[in-house]
């Protein structure tokens, strides 16, 4: 699967950027393959490979799929990739694997997963949390120009007002 993916990602790009119109088109097939229970593991993989790559084609229904078919394994895994990167808000589906998860690897991502849902405030290299506020107020910093010279005082003021 790994060598299919990048031949698969170019194609599904290509598509996308060639045939816009057939996008939503598109992340309906991608949605009706996660639910039907005659996809097989490896399909699903590639199709959550896909949406890990290109979020615009995911939807909360097809995540939900295959989180509700209540095995833990190469699929759920790929799928948890790809819900974290797609945006989407937690789901009743995925509330409810967090809740029964067994296995150490669907444990340790869905731990990602709260991260990217709920990420703490920034924080500095020292660990202090860092009020962006404050950084949209303060005034700009001059730039000296590109050849590297230096401003001077006056310069610096203009450059600031």
């Amino acid at each position: 699967m790994n060598a299919l993916s990048p031949w698969l990602l170019g194609w599904t790009e290509a598509l996308v950027r060639t045939a816009p119109d057939l996008v939503d088109e598109l992340a309906g097939e991608i949605e009706v393959s996660m639910c039907d229970p005659g996809t097989k593991p490896a399909e699903l993989m590639v199709l959550t490979r896909v949406l890990g790559q290109m979020p615009e084609l995911g939807n909360a229904r097809g995540f939900d799929c295959v989180f509700e078919r209540g095995t833990e394994d190469m699929v759920l895994w790929t799928t948890l990739d790809a819900w974290r990167v797609n945006g989407l808000p937690k789901s009743a589906a995925l509330a409810e694997l967090e809740q029964g998860a067994q296995d150490e690897r669907t444990r340790r991502r869905l731990v990602k997963l709260a991260d990217a849902v709920a990420p703490d405030a920034p924080e500095d290299a020292a660990g202090e949390v860092v009020d962006l506020t404050s950084l949209l107020k303060a005034p700009p910093t001059p730039r000296a120009p590109a050849t590297g010279a230096r401003l001077s005082a006056a310069e610096a003021e203009t450059a600031v007002h």
